[in-house]
């Protein structure tokens, strides 16, 4: 008996390309789609830069993020480009969001990770910050506005770029440093121009600081202005700032960075800056040609008189604006004040000791012959509970008192009381 096999087609034999049918449209294969055009990189500095403004903006109506009010704040990855241009856009677009943004926001950008921070404003130390920041930018903006060159140096190429994180060359992370405010040069990592503000901190410190930024920074950050800010104190006049002006700047000399200091304060004196200082030393060494248009420009003067005025008028500001709209911590801290009556002289109905004293003198006054006479219910004062924070000397002297009148009760109702300590025995 012969099995049956499975029914398989013949094989045909495969047909030479030159006899091969003609292949049909559904038979060819497809092409390949050709790649999406990806987004330039100016398309997406402007897109950041649209996020950062519409967020700067919320922030202006008093909306901020969840964890802007902690240390860390909230963080914005953007370019030093697309910063420039949020900056830009919010000035010319939205004028009141740019003027909160320069008077309240607190900021610091790390031109190394192109990280934003953005912090909860308010606090003395912002202020001053924000007041002494529109001072040197006004001087500054006046100072080169008749030198097109030189005003475009400074609108497109210099930016304030908050308290900026400053890495030393070859140094460890550890060894990193944030000034109070620090202005940076496009395409550049390190700022060539910091500011401190001693308000807390002593001089000594803050003077520290500055030599070592310099000198560890290698010739990238250029000046460093100290103010320094003290109060005195008076109970008959305006508490009014002593300040102390100083500006350290590099030098080279026979090849040779050194970090110079004025050699006393110019509290009262004029500072003077340069165009050159915001601007980094190396490209100024390199081209000559910004060196000869800081020097063309001059000295930018800033009277410690103005800086003094600027400072006052922040602390004022912020003094005023905690009294009026206090922190949640200082609402708490508060004493609670009792709520009363629009007339103090009036007696409290609501309380029973009044109450007792208002019926008792009522009930003498009235007269017995008249029809419509009722003697009044006089109620017993009520004794207020012990309260727990009283001291145990006044609950004991309480609680004698109260067995010395029970005990006085007992005597007049002809029952004996046995002495103290020992209690009464129940019978069985």
């Amino acid at each position: 008996m012969a099995l049956e096999l499975p029914h398989s087609p013949p094989s045909t034999p495969k047909l030479s390309p030159a006899t091969a049918p003609p292949a049909t449209p559904s038979q060819t294969p497809p092409l390949p789609t050709p790649p999406s055009a990806s987004p330039s990189a100016s398309d997406c500095a402007s897109s950041t830069a649209d996020l950062l403004v519409e967020r700067l903006r919320q922030r202006a109506r008093g909306h901020y993020e969840r964890g802007s009010d902690d240390a860390s704040g909230v963080q914005v990855s953007i370019t030093p480009t697309a910063l420039n241009e949020a900056l830009s856009q919010l000035e010319q677009q939205y004028p009141d969001a740019w003027r909160s943004f320069q008077a309240k926001e607190r900021f610091c950008y790390d031109t190394t990770s192109h990280l934003l921070t953005l912090r909860m404003p308010t606090k003395i130390h912002e202020a001053i910050i924000a007041a002494l920041r529109r001072i040197i930018e006004g001087h500054v903006a006046r100072a080169v506005q008749h030198n097109p060159e030189a005003a475009r140096i400074w609108t497109r190429h210099v930016f304030f770029a908050g308290s900026a994180t400053i890495a030393p060359a070859g140094a460890r992370s550890q060894s990193r440093q944030c000034p109070d405010a620090s202005w940076c040069y496009r395409s550049v990592v390190q700022p060539p121009f910091v500011l401190e503000v001693a308000w807390s901190e002593t001089s000594k410190h803050v003077h520290h600081k500055c030599r070592q930024l310099i000198r560890d920074s290698r010739g990238q950050v250029r000046t460093a202005l100290i103010v320094k800010c003290e109060y005195q104190m008076s109970t008959t006049q305006v508490p009014r700032p002593s300040i102390s002006v100083f500006r350290y700047h590099l030098d080279l000399e026979d090849n040779t960075f050194d970090v110079v200091c004025n050699p006393k304060s110019v509290s009262m004196s004029p500072i003077c800056l340069r165009l050159a200082d915001f601007i980094p030393y190396a490209m100024t060494l390199e081209s000559s040609h910004l060196q000869q248009l800081s020097d063309a420009i001059g000295d930018i003067t800033i009277s410690g008189e103005s800086l003094a005025a600027a400072i006052e008028e922040a602390h004022e500001l912020q003094v005023t604006n905690d009294v009026n709209h206090p922190s949640e911590a200082m609402r708490d801290a508060r004493p609670k004040k009792r709520q009363r009556d629009a007339d103090d002289s009036e007696t409290d109905e609501s309380h029973p000791a009044s109450r007792s004293a208002t019926t008792s003198f009522d009930a003498a006054t009235e007269d017995a012959a008249d029809p419509s006479y009722q003697p009044a219910k006089v109620r017993p004062i009520a004794v207020a509970p012990l309260r727990r924070n009283r001291s145990k000397r006044l609950r004991r002297h309480i609680r004698d008192s109260a067995e010395e009148q029970a005990e006085d009760d007992l005597v007049v109702r002809g029952q004996s009381l046995p002495a103290a300590p020992y209690r009464a025995e129940e019978p069985v």
